[in-house]
């Protein structure tokens, strides 16, 4: 009787390594579930850059004013620096003459910023800039541009860190 004991040895024998190849595939097949996971995971949204439109602006040490035509723009950038630097006004108008050849941007009277010009004339194109100022409004956006520079400079203030003037709308991106 041999026979049965034998088999029962051989049934043994293969039963186990049954085990063996069974726990073998059984780990093969969760490292596949685990790369399978990783590989379909829904990847999280991309925080996709958004874009808004900026309006004309004055930026002054923080504070910030919108205004929606060059010459409020230039105005109020000259009156923050105005308000900013008193003491400074004189050499600041100066500056900003030294830009033209007759003309002087900003004075003490009407008649001083149009010298052969109407009254009505000097009132039509000027501004109060300050209590005894008064504003050149007849002039182009170049020359605003290069007369504004002219008296930041005079401030002793810093252009695009102190005072900075966004001329037209643009778009700007948001994240």
């Amino acid at each position: 009787m041999t026979y049965p004991i034998q088999e029962l040895d051989e049934l043994e024998v293969v039963i186990n390594a049954s085990r063996r190849m069974l726990e073998t595939l059984e780990q093969r097949r969760d490292r596949l579930l685990q790369d399978l996971d990783h590989l379909t995971r829904p990847i999280p949204p991309h925080s996709t850059p958004t874009t808004r439109w900026l309006s004309p602006r004055v930026e002054f040490k923080g504070e910030t004013r919108l205004k929606y035509s060059l010459i409020d723009l230039y105005t109020c950038a000259l009156e923050f620096l105005w308000n900013e630097r008193p003491d400074l006004r004189h050499d600041m108008a100066s500056a900003m003459s030294s830009c033209g050849t007759t003309r002087k941007y900003v004075a003490t009277t009407r008649e001083d910023l149009f010298s052969g010009q109407s009254g009505a004339w000097a009132k039509k194109h000027s501004r109060v800039l300050a209590k005894g100022w008064y504003l050149d409004t007849n002039i182009n956006l170049e020359r605003m541009k290069r007369v504004l520079h002219a008296a930041v400079r005079a401030s002793g203030l810093l252009w695009g860190q102190d005072i900075r003037v966004q001329w037209k709308s643009m778009k700007s991106s948001i994240e």
